[in-house]
């Protein structure tokens, strides 16, 4: 079963070959989502979705693994990994832990990325 969590690392791996590839994340997430990604925070879906172009803007292409387990609450937590080029050409590589809650409607409400290395 593919998860929101899986959908979502499917659509910023793909901001790699286009930018615009990132616009759907504007149906994954809820209007007023919350998103906390390795120490920035923002409210909102379209400053959400903003934070992953900014970020994308600032690499030349990075492929993500991830793990995703489905908690008694509903609640999505697993693991992530980054590998790619900065926007210099640098190998870049980083991993992680996520914590996400969906809504009612099914979209990301809270997404709490975590950095542990990289």
């Amino acid at each position: 079963m593919t998860t929101a969590m899986d959908r979502y690392f499917e659509i910023v791996n793909s901001a790699g070959s286009d930018l615009t590839g990132l616009d759907g994340l504007g149906e994954l997430f809820a209007e007023d989502v919350l998103l906390m990604d390795c120490g920035d925070m923002v409210r909102g879906r379209d400053l959400a979705v903003g934070v992953h172009r900014e970020q994308a803007v600032a690499r030349k292409g990075s492929t993500h693994q991830w793990t995703v387990s489905a908690q008694a609450d509903g609640t999505l937590t697993g693991n992530w990994s980054r590998s790619g080029l900065d926007a210099h050409g640098n190998a870049e590589s980083a991993s992680g832990r996520f914590t996400a809650s969906l809504g009612p409607d099914g979209r990301i409400a809270l997404l709490h990325l975590t950095l542990t290395a990289g």
